[in-house]
């Protein structure tokens, strides 16, 4: 994120969650990952609301693009 006065953006949004995901892949390998079972059940908890939202958040892109494309302000080549 460039500015940390101003938001950021979706895409920066998106790159960070991408980013967080990866690095918990990497600290989620060995056998000291969690200090105990509850902190792994705090990371599923967590797990669970980002995966809940994605189903919206797709919904979301997709009713944004399909508005596009009604608008013929982008056109799939397929056509």
């Amino acid at each position: 994120m460039s500015d940390p006065q101003t938001q950021p953006s979706t895409v920066e949004l998106a790159e960070t969650a991408a980013q967080a995901v990866r690095e918990l892949n990497h600290r989620a390998r060995g056998s000291d990952a969690f200090s105990g079972p509850a902190e792994l059940y705090r990371l599923v908890a967590e797990l669970v609301l980002l995966a809940d939202g994605l189903p919206q958040l797709l919904n979301q892109l997709g009713r944004w693009l399909h508005a596009e494309h009604d608008t013929d302000r982008v056109r799939s080549d397929n056509a």
